[in-house]
């Protein structure tokens, strides 16, 4: 069974291999430094791993697609990431 409280929402957007961004996915600029999706007040946001705002998600977007000098790296819910 799905952990309901895994369930997140579509961006709307993909990363330039063509994969699905979601709320709560990590990625990472070219510098290494890692930052996951979070949805508030309307908006997807960039969260460092100290809970800091760092930017809107549409920042980093060219056409609907994430730029090339970031990565999408997974969930914060994969236990790989």
């Amino acid at each position: 069974p799905v952990d309901p409280s895994t369930v997140c929402q579509y961006t709307g957007l993909k990363d330039e291999v063509g994969n699905l961004i979601y709320e709560n996915d990590i990625i990472q600029d070219d510098g290494a430094d890692r930052y996951i999706i979070e949805y508030k007040n309307g908006c997807f946001v960039m969260i460092d791993p100290y809970g800091n705002y760092c930017g809107l998600l549409s920042d980093i977007i060219d056409e609907g697609v994430l730029r090339r000098d970031w990565i999408l790296l997974g969930s914060k819910f994969d236990k790989e990431v």
